[in-house]
C-alpha cells in the first residue's frame, strides 16, 4: 500500500513538474493515467485484504460505510472545489497538491501495525491460479461478481448518455445539470456515515435491496421531466451505488479465506470492471437509435433484472457478524496449549506493509 501511494504521488510530481515547464504531451497523461489506475488497483485489492485483519468482522460494514463516504467527500466534494481553485492558481498546483495528499497518505499507513501472516508466499501465477480456483469453486463470489460486472456495464452506461439526455432530451442548462449531480453525489454519502449493525446483521437483504433501488433510480432518471426530479432520482442512485459496493466489499470480507482475499479481489475487480467500456460504448450506440430516455428505461430493466437473478440465486450466507470461513471459532483451550497458525496473525509494530 505505501509502494503504490508513492508511485502515484511520483508520477504525479513527474507529470506537475512538466505541465509547469509547459512539456505536457497526449503520451505523458496517458502514462499519468496508466501508473494511477495500476497503482489504485495495487492500493485497494490490498486495503480490502487488510482491512478484516484490523478490524471485527461485526464491524465491517460500518467501516467500509465510513471508508466510502470519507473518499467520497475528499474526492467528489472538497478534492474538486480545491484542484478548480489551485488550477486558477496555477496549471501544476493541483497534481502537485495531489501528489502530496498520496506522501501523507503512505505517511499514515506506515503507523500501522503490520500483518506478518504465517500463510506461505506463493508466486504470481500460482496465486492468480488459486483466485481464479477460489472464484470457481464459492457459489456467493460467483454470483456476487457476476452481478457487479452486470451492474457496472449498466451503471457505466447510463453515465455515458446522462448528460446527452440532460441537454438533448431535458433542455437542462450546465449549470442545472451540474445542480442535479452534485445532489447526486451526496446520496452516497448520506448512505455511508450511518450504515451500521442493522446493515451487518441483514448483508443479504442489503444487497438486494440496493440492486432494486438503483434499477427504480435509473427507471426514476427516465422518466424524469426535469432538473429538480432528475437530481432526487441521481441522489437515489449514488444512494444505491454506495449501498452496494460497501455491502458487498464486505460481504467478500467475510466469506473469502483472508489468505485468498486479495488475489481473489483483484481477479472480481478485473471482471467486474473490465467489461464497464462495453457499457458505455453499447449504451451510446443504442441512444444514437432509439434515444436517451429509451435507452436509460433498457438500463434499469437490466438492473431490475439482476435484482431477480440474485434474489433467485445468491444462497443465504454468513452475516458479518459471524467469523469468516478462513478464521474459524476455535473452543477454549489450555493456555499452555499451541495454538495453530492464523492467517491474520500477529500484528506488529515494524514499518513494511
Amino acid at each position: 500500500m505505501i509502494a503504490a501511494d508513492l508511485i502515484r504521488g511520483a508520477a504525479l510530481v513527474v507529470t506537475g513538474c512538466l505541465v509547469a515547464l509547459d512539456q505536457i504531451s497526449v503520451w505523458v497523461l496517458a502514462a499519468l493515467a496508466f501508473f494511477l489506475g495500476s497503482a489504485r488497483v495495487l492500493f485497494d485489492c490490498a486495503a480490502t485484504a487488510l482491512l478484516p485483519c484490523l478490524v471485527p468482522s461485526e464491524r465491517l460494514v460500518t467501516v467500509n460505510g465510513h471508508l466510502t463516504s470519507g473518499q467520497l467527500i475528499g474526492r467528489d466534494l472538497i478534492g474538486q472545489a480545491i484542484g478548480g481553485i489551485l488550477y486558477t492558481t496555477a496549471r501544476a498546483a493541483p497534481l502537485l497538491t495531489d501528489a502530496a495528499t498520496f506522501l501523507l497518505s503512505a505517511a499514515a499507513i506506515h503507523r500501522l501495525p503490520t500483518i506478518r501472516s504465517a500463510i506461505p508466499q506463493l508466486g504470481l501465477a500460482a496465486s492468480i491460479r488459486d483466485g481464479l480456483r477460489h472464484l470457481r469453486t464459492d457459489r456467493t463470489i460467483r454470483q456476487l461478481t457476476t452481478a457487479s460486472a452486470i451492474l457496472n456495464l449498466a451503471y457505466t452506461g447510463q453515465a455515458a448518455i446522462l448528460v446527452t439526455f440532460a441537454h438533448t432530451t431535458l433542455h437542462m442548462s450546465p449549470s442545472e445539470y451540474g445542480f442535479a449531480l452534485a445532489v447526486g453525489g451526496a446520496g452516497g454519502i448520506a448512505v455511508g456515515l450511518p450504515i451500521g449493525r442493522g446493515a451487518e446483521h441483514r448483508n443479504r437483504t442489503t444487497l438486494l435491496t440496493s440492486v432494486a433501488l438503483l434499477g427504480l433510480a435509473q427507471l426514476s432518471i427516465a422518466a424524469a421531466p426535469g432538473p429538480i426530479l432528475l437530481a432526487v432520482a441521481c441522489l437515489l442512485c449514488s444512494a444505491a451505488t454506495a449501498l452496494w459496493n460497501i455491502a458487498s466489499t464486505a460481504l467478500r470480507q467475510t466469506v473469502i479465506p483472508i489468505e485468498l482475499l486479495g488475489r481473489t479481489t483483484g481477479i472480481t475487480r478485473l471482471l467486474s470492471w473490465g467489461i464497464a467500456p462495453a457499457g458505455a460504448l453499447t449504451a451510446g450506440a443504442f441512444a444514437s437509435t432509439w434515444g436517451p430516455r429509451t435507452t436509460l428505461v433498457v438500463i434499469g430493466a437490466i438492473s431490475l433484472a439482476t435484482f431477480t437473478m440474485l434474489a433467485a440465486r445468491l444462497p443465504t450466507f454468513p452475516n458479518a457478524t459471524q467469523t469468516p470461513k478462513s478464521e474459524p471459532a476455535l473452543p477454549a483451550r489450555d493456555a499452555s496449549t499451541k495454538q495453530p497458525a492464523s492467517p491474520c496473525p500477529s500484528r506488529t509494530r515494524s514499518r513494511t506493509l
